[in-house]
């Protein structure tokens, strides 16, 4: 209906300048609102204020020359009012209504949809958490944001994907690995001590008390080195299970989970380092490989590779944003818990510094209240 009384009024305004009423050639940005009070009727519009200054008329006498170019025009209005300094009020019939009525049972869960993101892919990525535990009360939060904030976009006509990158390299993963191995061990009666730095949850008791039953008392047989890699895989994709499992129960679900891993698998992280290298953007020092994120924005530059060779989150993360724009996607939204502020201007940078624009990404941060 406000869209109706929107088309109404401009058929009325481009009349009126084509008849000489009015002497303004082009429509103001005007607004049709539902007033506050029923009093003022269903709708209201402001557009006889607008026009004042270039009329060089009291809004009131505009908004006479509009109502009486109104009345009449519409079997959906029952009457006009001018009111206020100027504003016209429309008071329309029950029967105005009924349509709507027939459009809701028509297009059932799609009426109110529309088409605003037509043919724009919108990636958002949210929850992302390590698979080296289990889902807390927080996660909940941000995959409450994330659902709901991917079905209003899907509503609005964007193509939207949800995504989890699944953080499965670096040392939480060693670490993973090496505190289901030891657990393990202690189940077998093996004397280790557990260090501090280690996973401690008791999750990790009751996965190897199933590893145990699965594989017996194989794993303390092989090479340390062996028997913890195969602890990491195991551990991880018991917990991402989990993970999938307990977000399911949410009524949450994702299109994709992207592994960091495969971005070291087809080189995605080695080819954006010699990228910048190349580019001008990357140099080394104190035995580290730095990129220029100061000249993009950042406080100051930042570490991608470190002295030992092993390559940063950041290094990996920039590789997978760029991996999403590779992916088609125009908007990307990803949503982080609050302890990342500080990662936000960093990763700007990166992008800036390979030519997306600031709009491009979007980044959300869930704040426990």
């Amino acid at each position: 209906m406000k869209q109706h009384i929107e088309e109404l009024l401009k058929t009325v305004c481009l009349q009126c300048m084509h008849q000489g009423l009015l002497q303004r050639r082009e429509l103001p940005d005007f607004s049709v609102i539902a007033p506050r009070s029923k009093e003022h009727g269903d709708l209201a519009t402001n557009i006889a204020m607008l026009l004042a200054k270039t009329e060089k008329k009291p809004p009131r006498d505009i908004a006479q020359i509009l109502v009486s170019q109104l009345e009449g025009r519409s079997d959906q209005v029952e009457k006009l009012e001018i009111a206020g300094a100027g504003f016209i009020n429309f008071f329309l019939k029950h029967e105005a209504w009924h349509e709507v009525l027939h459009q809701i049972a028509e297009q059932g869960d799609r009426f109110g949809a529309s088409e605003e993101g037509r043919n724009r892919k919108v990636m958002v990525e949210f929850v992302s958490a390590n698979p080296t535990g289990p889902l807390h009360i927080g996660h909940g939060r941000g995959a409450a944001l994330g659902d709901a904030l991917a079905r209003v976009l899907s509503f609005a006509g964007y193509e939207v994907v949800r995504e989890y990158y699944i953080n499965d390299v670096g040392n939480q993963m060693q670490n993973l690995g090496r505190s289901l191995y030891l657990r393990y061990l202690q189940i077998l009666g093996h004397e280790v001590a557990f260090p501090d730095g280690l996973y401690q949850g008791t999750y990790l008791i009751d996965i190897a008390r199933d590893l145990l039953h699965e594989c017996g008392s194989t794993i303390a047989q092989m090479p340390e080195h062996d028997a913890i890699v195969l602890c990491t895989q195991h551990a991880a994709k018991v917990i991402l299970d989990g993970i999938k499992q307990d977000l399911e129960l949410f009524g949450v679900y994702f299109d994709n989970w992207f592994s960091e891993r495969t971005l070291f698998d087809n080189n995605s992280v080695q080819k954006l380092l010699e990228h910048f290298r190349a580019a001008g953007l990357a140099y080394e020092a104190e035995g580290a490989l730095w990129f220029r994120t100061s000249q993009f924005g950042d406080e100051k530059d930042r570490v991608m590779v470190k002295e030992d060779g092993t390559t940063t989150y950041f290094a990996s993360d920039i590789a997978y944003h760029q991996h999403k724009f590779e992916r088609g996607f125009s908007q990307i939204i990803d949503i982080w818990g609050a302890d990342h502020h500080g990662y936000v201007p960093r990763l700007a940078a990166a992008l800036r510094a390979m030519g997306q624009p600031d709009s491009a990404l979007q980044v959300i941060l869930v704040q426990m209240v």
